[in-house]
């Protein structure tokens, strides 16, 4: 969630992102559940669905196998490992920072013009009293 808060430029659009983020882990999910798969080696190495098997296990008062329990929690930490770097990567950047200070810019440069056009308005004024005069 962090990457997607670094990565879009607005709410609504982390919001859509967000959706589709959270349904990413359910899919191995809903496949194995639709298929009727059993936990093998393989399979382990999926972080969302070794860990819905090891549940499983333990619910069912199944013997868990060490390996199973080893390769999910190798697989579990390698990918959060690698999305915490991806993270940093994105907050280091500037355009992360450029991001926050947009808005900012945009109400200086607002400012400017209404400024700008509050000036213009008194010169033309002034100049319209001195010619009247």
């Amino acid at each position: 969630m962090t990457i997607v808060a670094a990565s879009t430029r607005s709410y609504r659009e982390a919001q859509t992102w967000l959706g589709l983020v959270l349904v990413v882990p359910t899919l191995p999910l809903v496949f194995a559940g639709v298929m009727g798969l059993r936990p093998t080696l393989a399979l382990m190495a999926v972080p969302s669905l070794s860990q819905h098997f090891l549940i499983t296990s333990l619910l069912r008062d199944e013997r868990v196998p060490a390996a199973y329990l080893a390769l999910s929690v190798t697989a579990t930490l390698t990918l959060g490992a690698l999305l915490i770097a991806l993270a940093g990567r994105l907050y280091r950047r500037e355009a992360l920072l450029d991001k926050a200070r947009r808005p900012a810019r945009r109400r200086a440069r607002e400012q400017r013009v209404q400024l700008g056009e509050f000036a213009s308005a008194n010169a033309r004024a002034s100049t319209s009293k001195r010619l009247f005069q």
